[in-house]
């Protein structure tokens, strides 16, 4: 949690953190008062400005680290052969690549996945 707390102080995708708080005073300040919630009872300032941040932001944010939402339910990937048409389809007419650059591209691979293919480690298992 004081990982967490710190990287509140620093600023995370979800919290913009505190102007004048990097790594080294974040990690002093944690050390010093053990969390947030005594940096803020504490009323410490940073600078002029008194650090102060919503509890209700700092539970969320925690929540999200703490329990984040994780997806179990992955489709199975079945590999198939390149479907090299499609590739020139969505790189050059779809997103303006340059024709030229991408047969070229597609040559090259088309050789290196014909000359050789490599092992699995699912090679070495027979499914039951």
């Amino acid at each position: 949690e004081q990982l967490i707390e710190m990287g509140i102080l620093i600023g995370t995708d979800f919290y913009p953190g505190i102007k004048g708080i990097g790594q080294h005073k974040a990690l002093e300040l944690i050390r010093k008062f053990g969390s947030l919630d005594n940096i803020i009872n504490n009323k410490v300032k940073v600078g002029k400005i008194e650090i102060h941040i919503e509890r209700s932001i700092i539970e969320q944010i925690k929540e999200i680290f703490l329990y984040p939402d994780i997806k179990k339910d992955y489709p199975k990937i079945i590999w198939e052969k390149t479907k090299y048409e499609k590739v020139e389809e969505l790189l050059i007419e779809q997103h303006n690549f340059s024709k030229q650059r991408v047969e070229n591209a597609i040559e090259r691979l088309k050789k290196q996945t014909s000359s050789k293919t490599q092992v699995s480690l699912d090679n070495f298992f027979k499914e039951k």
